[in-house]
């Protein structure tokens, strides 16, 4: 009797649970190049000259083939090391169809790299451990040829790849059902970055996207993804070329939480604190010697979008000089105060139209507002109370995406290098941010929690 045939769905690798910082599979040859000219064209031939062949091979195989062509023994040992270290230092998880992976799935590749080098690469990059083998192939998916062998021990249920032919096509004329994946194409705001001739940011938030989101985007979590991280970044540098490196900055807590992140990890060595300065603390004199204490002279408080009256009463109160307050949004339709000493701003929100709520959304944090604070001089301890946590479990979940989101979008940062903005493209990037950002037709019913407080409550 024939033994049964476990129903399980199918995985490719390459562009489906994990791909590339660089989008073209070429560029890890030409990086390899620039430090070893020759490379990009010997290794190449090689591949091409056992494609012609039509024998399977691996990536062995293909070096054997440069040292059959004349390359040294040991130097093609050390770049096939180094080929195998540059392609892992850019690879990264796509965390939506990672996630999707149940244990006793196929995961099928046709590639140069043998079946225990993408078993490495899964486990180590997507953190898939306990697998069954790798089907691997140099042409079998595409070819056709290794379907009828898979259907013989397993029944389909569905094949997952990013290739309309390999992954598609040809699973297809064997009655497979399949699901093609394009999560690794640029997104619509990460090819107008690319356009723009930001091509590393491109590729920073495309990283942070893959990395981040287990589904795919609704409305929230594409502005997050988006425009908002380019906000971040185009606001840190505009906050520092415009105040000056020597400033020490103070970001309002809660919605300028991300934002003083961000300014840290591009910043490191210029000082930037966070300060507690709810609405409610703003107005209460009670805290002004605790403030006195905490706020170095000079500081600069910094916010995303305000009206200036609360802080501006804060500042009057305020004997220590130096003391200034700069916001990107001024909220200008709804409390003229541009005049009120020490107060700047880079754009006022009438000069967009829409509503600033989509932006108060992405700028929640996932703590609730500061009620009152205690000081202890003799060590700098600042005690910080907090008023009730008011937020619905979907209000958590997005506010904990985007918070997540953000440590991404630094981490990648940090690993793959990015220059500054100069000062025109900090200002023009604010600008297409907001306009896209509050113009989004982001349903308030989203944070209910949030609205309720905008009207009702006293933060």
């Amino acid at each position: 009797m024939t033994a049964p045939r476990p129903i399980v769905n199918s995985w490719d690798v390459f562009d489906t649970l994990l791909t590339r910082f660089v989008p073209d599979p070429m560029s890890v040859f030409r990086l390899i190049d620039k430090r070893h000219p020759g490379f990009y064209e010997a290794r190449l031939g090689a591949q091409a000259a056992l494609d012609k062949i039509g024998k399977p091979y691996i990536l062995h195989d293909i070096y054997a083939a440069m040292e059959e062509a004349g390359m040294e023994g040991a130097a093609a040992r050390k770049l096939l090391a180094e080929e195998l270290e540059t392609e892992r230092g850019l690879m990264f998880p796509i965390r939506a169809a990672v996630e999707r992976v149940a244990p006793h799935d196929l995961i099928i590749s046709d590639m140069y790299l043998s079946t225990e080098q993408i078993a490495g690469l899964v486990a180590d990059i997507c953190d898939l451990h306990a697998r069954h083998p790798i089907i691997r192939s140099n042409w079998g998916k595409h070819s056709g040829t290794i379907w009828p062998k898979i259907l013989q021990h397993y029944i389909l249920r569905t094949h997952h790849g990013d290739n309309p032919n390999s992954d598609v096509a040809v699973p297809q004329k064997f009655g497979i059902k399949t699901v093609l994946l394009r999560d690794t194409d640029l997104s619509s705001w990460e090819k107008s970055l690319a356009e723009a001739g930001l091509t590393q940011l491109a590729y920073i938030q495309r990283e942070t996207r893959l990395r981040s989101l287990a589904a795919p985007a609704d409305l929230f979590a594409a502005l997050a993804c988006g425009p908002y991280l380019t906000l971040l970044l185009a606001c840190a540098h505009y906050v520092h070329d415009t105040f000056g490196e020597t400033a020490v900055f103070g970001f309002l807590s809660r919605d300028c939480d991300d934002l003083a992140r961000v300014f840290r990890a591009v910043y490191p060595a210029v000082r930037a604190l966070n300060v507690d300065l709810s609405r409610r603390l703003a107005r209460d004199p009670a805290t002004d010697d605790i403030f006195g204490e905490i706020l170095p002279e000079g500081c600069l408080l910094v916010d995303m979008l305000s009206t200036g009256r609360s802080v501006g009463a804060f500042l009057e109160r305020q004997v220590r000089p130096g003391l200034a307050f700069t916001t990107i949004l001024f909220l200008d339709h709804l409390l003229k105060t541009e005049d009120a000493p020490g107060f700047a701003y880079l754009y006022k929100s009438s000069e967009f139209g829409g509503n600033h709520y989509p932006l108060e959304f992405l700028l929640q944090a996932p703590y609730p507002p500061v009620t009152g604070l205690a000081y202890d001089a003799a060590s700098g301890g600042l005690i910080r109370g907090f008023g009730p946590n008011e937020l619905l479990d979907e209000e958590r979940r997005k506010i904990a995406l985007k918070t997540e989101i953000v440590t991404n979008f630094l981490r990648a940062i940090r690993m793959r290098g990015l220059a500054p903005l100069t000062a025109a493209q900090s200002k023009v990037l604010i600008k297409h941010s907001l306009e896209v950002i509050l113009r989004a037709n982001l349903p308030d019913s989203q944070f209910p929690s949030f609205i309720a407080r905008e009207t009702h409550g006293p933060f």
